[in-house]
């Protein structure tokens, strides 16, 4: 963020001001190296979220040619894969790597932060230290950054857009409005949750200051060509296939709303009025808040950080320019857009809030530090104390909440990637309800199967439809290990395949299994079959 608003803090001896600022960006370099190592450390050992399956898979994809929606079912905004494809290159078959890049994402964001902080005159040292070190502390935040999921980048890509809007709102600068649309772009090309800013900050852009017309649509209209840039992806998918691209982005989610076990079964759809506000607020008041203590304590220093904005506001204080209040007012509502298009997900997931918040709520914490900090408050001192057991929860939970089941410890993952690896040969086609195992064996993936989220609207749709974007179906899986189409089958018996499965659909399907090829090995209720020999097979496979 450039600088200043004020000169030294009130409170503050010049000397010691200077002294803090010159100490201060080494200190916020070094905080952030170590983040960095700990995100490195933690994306080596977390255990596997489900959904990185089917976002490696589509990362080493589309390096070798292929395009989301084209080639493969995808149900997000195209770019991701794009990002992460060219790890494939440099280090293939590996989650791990392509959670490094998820962590240099982070530090990233981290660092743009701290930095920018630290130019904001009118806070404090030890303020912007204590607002950093409640991202580098925030255990949601580390959990979901280090998974190749669209979390890191969206995030880096919104933390980019709220330090480049300070600058534009600051400077007058045309670059900084386009530098702005343009990360928004890209960052709704990665994740369409973030789309409705652009129009939300257009409009405000618009607005926002009615006596200078020429300075309003000059802003509005360099943000808006940064916007369509980055949206370039997102509109030449739209454009090369919209019937495609509207299935993936928008119908399956329709198809596939309120999946949710119920009683012994999996219930699809709203229901009933009732039962969606149950959900939601169950979702708000247990799930996000009740669950997690950080991010609702975190939320309640934003929302007094907005309350503490609104009072100097109302008295026409002095601590912060009208080019700062707008900031604020802007970001706030920027942030209730965002709520609300997360909130469109029925059921809503806590991790679409609790990190994706964060870049919202900063300037709103620092605010509130600063107030918490001031001479004769201790409360701030409480939560410090809190930290330490916020963050072990914190981490243990997300993990548990997503990632309990054995077989997505990392051990248990390279061991069975390793059964896989060691039972067929390399172009070898696996069947597996879970694609991360043939991303990580580098083996070829059964066609249809490179998302195991295809399961839950599988007895949705036709068999037209279903061949055109890729959906894989009962009948397809059970003739091809009828046939002994594939050299490697993998069952994990957790998989949401089995939800769309009758007992005899399992049985039906476990007599194939047992006709036609061999148990290799179990692990955590993950089950490795190979195919058996018969007269003019290819080689026995070999280890590679």
């Amino acid at each position: 963020m450039p600088a200043s608003l004020v000169s030294a803090p009130q409170g503050v001896a010049p000397e010691s001001a200077a002294f803090g600022h010159r100490r201060a960006p080494t200190l916020v370099l070094l905080l952030c190296c170590l983040d960095f190592a700990v995100l490195v450390y933690y994306a080596t050992v977390r255990r596997v979220d489900a959904d990185e399956g089917f976002y490696t898979t589509a990362a080493r994809l589309v390096w070798q040619g292929k395009a989301p929606y084209k080639d493969f079912f995808y149900q997000q905004a195209p770019l991701l894969p794009y990002v992460y494809s060219w790890i494939w290159a440099i280090r293939p078959n590996s989650l791990v790597a392509m959670r490094i890049l998820s962590a240099v994402f982070c530090a990233a964001a981290t660092l743009l932060w701290g930095s920018g902080l630290l130019r904001v005159k009118t806070l404090p040292v030890r303020v912007a230290l204590a607002t950093l070190l409640t991202i580098l502390l925030d255990p949601y935040w580390i959990s979901w950054n280090v998974v190749v999921k669209t979390f890191s980048f969206s995030n880096l890509m919104i933390s980019i857009v709220l330090v480049a809007l300070y600058a534009a709102l600051h400077t007058g600068r045309s670059r900084w409005y386009f530098a702005a649309g343009l990360a928004l772009g890209v960052c709704a090309s990665a994740r369409s949750f973030y789309g409705p800013l652009i129009p939300a900050a257009f409009i405000w852009l618009l607005l926002r200051d009615r006596s200078r017309a020429n300075v309003r649509y000059r802003a509005a209209a360099v943000f808006a060509a940064g916007a369509v840039l980055g949206l370039c992806p997102m509109i030449l998918s739209f454009v090369h296939d919209p019937q495609a691209f509207l299935f993936n982005n928008i119908r399956y989610h329709s198809l596939q709303a309120g999946y949710l076990p119920q009683n012994g079964k999996i219930v699809v759809g709203y229901q009933n009025p009732g039962t969606a506000l149950l959900t939601y607020l169950g979702f708000i008041f247990v799930l996000l808040l009740g669950l997690h203590p950080y991010f609702t304590i975190q939320a309640g220093l934003a929302v007094a950080g907005i309350v503490s904005v609104w009072k100097l506001r109302k008295r026409h204080d002095r601590l912060y320019s009208d080019q700062d209040y707008r900031y604020f007012e802007l970001t706030l509502s920027l942030t209730f857009v965002f709520v609300a298009t997360s909130l469109i997900a029925f059921p809503p997931y806590d991790q679409y809030f609790i990190a994706p918040l964060v870049p919202f709520f900063i300037p709103f914490l620092a605010e509130a530090l600063r107030t918490a900090t001031s001479p004769g408050k201790r409360i701030i001192y409480v939560l410090a104390a809190l930290v330490p057991l916020l963050l072990a929860y914190g981490l243990h939970r997300e993990v548990w909440e997503y990632s309990r089941n054995p077989e997505w410890k990392m051990s248990s993952y390279r061991t069975i990637t390793a059964a896989v690896k060691s039972s067929s040969n390399p172009g070898d086609v696996v069947l597996s309800l879970f694609p991360g195992y043939v991303f990580e064996s580098g083996r070829q993936y059964f066609p249809a199967l490179e998302d195991q989220f295809t399961f839950r609207i599988m007895d949705k749709i036709g068999t037209e439809e279903a061949a055109r974007y890729h959906i894989v179906s009962k009948g397809k899986i059970l003739n091809a290990v009828s046939c002994g189409v594939a050299q490697v089958v993998v069952i994990n018996r957790s998989s949401e395949y089995f939800n769309s499965l009758s007992l005899a659909d399992i049985q039906n399907l476990q007599a194939a299994i047992n006709g036609n090829y061999s148990r290799m090995s179990e692990i955590d209720a993950v089950e490795v079959y190979r195919r058996r020999s018969s007269p003019g097979s290819s080689m026995p496979p070999r280890q590679q």
